[in-house]
């Protein structure tokens, strides 16, 4: 009788031992959460056009040539020559992507070493955003014609010729 109590006071045993913790099971909460991803069109650049100081007689000093991004030239200590052949022209880039989406657009600028011109710098660009050398843009329609334009200082030891300046690179990333 004694092995018969003991069995089912072991049985009761489990029985308390499962419906505790059974309890403490029902007593857990849970909570779902989605994962979720936008995928946008991958921004590019491509390059339309060069800038083109145009021609440039050789300064008897110290002399700067503008390009404005809309193609202007402004001199300051040199003259300048209207030729057909070399008309000046701000470079052009096309950005496109994602419509609507902001952008930056970074100029850099390597420049070949010759004796007389010191510096092409001082970028301005159509778009309206950011400070020199970096602009913002926003892609209505997926696409923006980008214009830039700079300033070529130079002096009187410039030699006359056609000169490579350098490499204009524009780099764009969404915001």
């Amino acid at each position: 009788m004694k092995s018969n109590q003991f069995k089912m006071l072991s049985i009761a045993g489990l029985l308390l031992a499962a419906g505790v913790f059974s309890n403490q099971a029902m007593a857990a909460e849970t909570a779902t959460a989605s994962a979720s991803a936008e995928i946008k069109t991958p921004i590019a650049v491509t390059k339309t056009a060069d800038l083109n100081f145009g021609s440039i007689v050789v300064p008897a000093g110290s002399a700067t040539v503008v390009v404005a991004p809309n193609g202007g030239r402004s001199a300051t200590g040199v003259t300048l020559i209207t030729d057909t052949g070399n008309a000046p022209s701000a470079a052009a880039f096309t950005v496109t992507g994602e419509s609507a989406a902001t952008y930056s657009l970074a100029i850099t600028f390597a420049a070949n070493t010759i004796t007389g011109i010191t510096s092409v710098d001082t970028w301005t660009s159509s778009l309206t955003g950011g400070t020199s050398p970096n602009f913002t843009g926003n892609l209505t329609g997926g696409s923006e014609a980008v214009t830039v334009g700079a300033t070529l200082t130079l002096d009187q030891t410039v030699t006359s010729g056609v000169k490579d300046l350098g490499t204009i690179t524009a780099t764009v990333a969404y915001n």
